[in-house]
């Protein structure tokens, strides 16, 4: 990914290696700057900082805009001369939790005056779910038939809004958010139903608003084989336990 802006009189291309990111990895490149002036400018201050931006306030350049995750700015009284170029290299680690990419926040890289987020360069970045949450959706949509419909952030969680299958064992289930997160090296899961329930209280039959909330923490040893790869198998069968409590039993 690259991108090119005009701070007159200076010239930044920012370049980035990749076009996606998934949590976890590590975003890196280098800050070309061009004096394209006549005479010597100060670069005190000036660097690529890492921030998570929403768009509706970097539109109307909210002051509130950006919260600042990291930066790498040039060391010194770094001083460019009319005609000439620095360089700066940066690589910013995300954690295993770092905020996705949603439709309107996300992660993005300015480069310039880190005083001055708007007169900067400004690139928006797309960043994934890790690669153990990615194989666990394909789990859920491949072999479970629950198709995510949606992901957000919430706190340290991303939070999946699930479509659950139409066939009639699922009945009683409304809605289905599951909230995943890794905690060091386990995966961490919250499944939170909205289920309605027939109801026999007074002799009457109704039905009944209910919410029924499970916790799921498997180990590496559970959702990796012996050689790294995605245990499938044992990831689906220990979600399958969980599906089990909400499917409509066929009465006897």
């Amino acid at each position: 990914m690259k991108g090119t802006f005009f701070q007159k009189p200076l010239e930044l291309v920012l370049n980035i290696d990749g076009e996606s990111w998934k949590q976890g990895d590590t975003i890196s490149g280098n800050l070309n700057v061009f004096n394209r002036g006549a005479e010597s400018i100060s670069l005190k201050d000036f660097g690529v900082r890492l921030s998570f931006g929403e768009t509706k306030k970097i539109k109307v350049k909210d002051p509130n805009s950006f919260a600042n995750y990291n930066e790498q700015l040039f060391e010194g009284p770094t001083n460019i001369s009319a005609g000439s170029e620095v360089s700066l290299s940066f690589n910013f680690p995300l954690a295993k939790n770092a905020p996705i990419s949603e439709k309107y926040k996300s992660l993005y890289l300015l480069c310039g005056h880190i005083d001055n987020p708007f007169e900067n360069g400004i690139l928006e970045l797309s960043i994934l779910p890790c690669e153990v949450i990615t194989n666990l959706f394909q789990v859920f949509e491949n072999l479970l038939r629950f198709k995510v419909k949606a992901l957000k952030n919430k706190q340290d969680c991303i939070e999946a809004t699930m479509v659950v299958p139409t066939s009639k064992e699922y009945t009683s289930v409304q809605q289905l958010k599951v909230l995943i997160r890794m905690v060091e090296d386990d995966l961490d899961i919250d499944f939170n139903f909205k289920l309605k329930k027939i109801s026999f209280e007074g002799g009457i039959v109704s039905t009944k608003d209910k919410k029924l909330q499970v916790k799921k923490i498997l180990t590496p040893k559970e959702y990796l084989t012996y050689g790294d790869a995605f245990n499938q198998d044992m990831v689906l069968k220990l979600l399958q336990e969980v599906i089990e409590e909400v499917k409509v039993k066929p009465i006897i």
